[in-house]
């Protein structure tokens, strides 16, 4: 059985929420052949959160409203496009762990709200997959092939140019690899002072990240996921 994907309406802007065309390929790749989800909505103001997982009809719902406005606490500190881009990955993947944990254990979809550790199975399922994803991909995918995210960040960049003229040239690192300040890198667990600046002396000797032409450093995606995951006992 293939997966549909639906991309839902937007309530008001009666636009259709298309969804990152890498999202897309994504999801056909991780349902095929899997019985425990078969559609997936994609919208905005669904009411659900960032993302959540309907047992009964084996649907899980996708909100990119709330994911942009309510950026993963892994991605709040990245720059604007990779920390929307990777907040969509670390739903959708925390989503379809859920999947998985109802699926094998229906009981669980009587309960209120998830206990503790399925979340924190979800969020460490979900970092090992977005880990997975930035050794082969160092860079989110263009603005132009992001569909409903890509027109709202194009919208947030034109708002934002003339209060933050840097932003340009930060859209300019993220292509080149930067996906956050090396100094703001903070993360689940413990990250201590001495470790943050040994990273940041790493940046500047070009062991790792990106300097930029104004010296300014960042850390790649690929290398702050796995400081979470080293964190997080990964």
């Amino acid at each position: 059985m293939s997966i549909i994907i639906k991309a839902l309406v937007d309530k008001l802007t009666g636009k259709t929420v298309e969804p990152p065309q890498e999202l897309v390929r994504i999801i056909n790749e991780d349902c095929a052949g899997e019985n425990n989800v078969e559609a997936v909505l994609i919208g905005t103001g669904l009411g659900v959160g960032p993302g959540k997982y309907i047992y009964h009809s084996k649907t899980i719902l996708l909100d990119l409203e709330d994911i942009m406005f309510n950026k993963n606490r892994l991605t709040q500190h990245m720059l604007l496009l990779p920390a929307m881009w990777y907040s969509v990955l670390l739903v959708w993947w925390h989503e379809l762990a859920h999947a998985d944990q109802l699926e094998s254990n229906p009981a669980l979809a009587l309960l209120p709200a998830l206990p503790a550790k399925q979340e924190l199975d979800a969020d460490q399922y979900a970092l090992e997959r977005v880990l997975e994803w930035t050794s082969k991909q160092p860079t989110p995918p263009s603005i132009a092939t992001m569909g409903w995210l890509g027109e709202k960040i194009r919208d947030m960049v034109n708002t934002l140019y003339h209060k933050y003229p840097t932003l340009a040239d930060e859209l300019d690192y993220m292509y080149k690899g930067a996906a956050m300040y090396a100094s703001q890198v903070t993360c689940i667990g413990e990250f201590s002072d001495s470790a943050l600046t040994e990273l940041v002396n790493q940046v500047g000797e070009g062991k790792l990240g990106v300097v930029a032409d104004d010296g300014n450093k960042f850390i790649d995606a690929n290398d702050y996921f796995g400081i979470c995951a080293d964190s997080m006992h990964i």
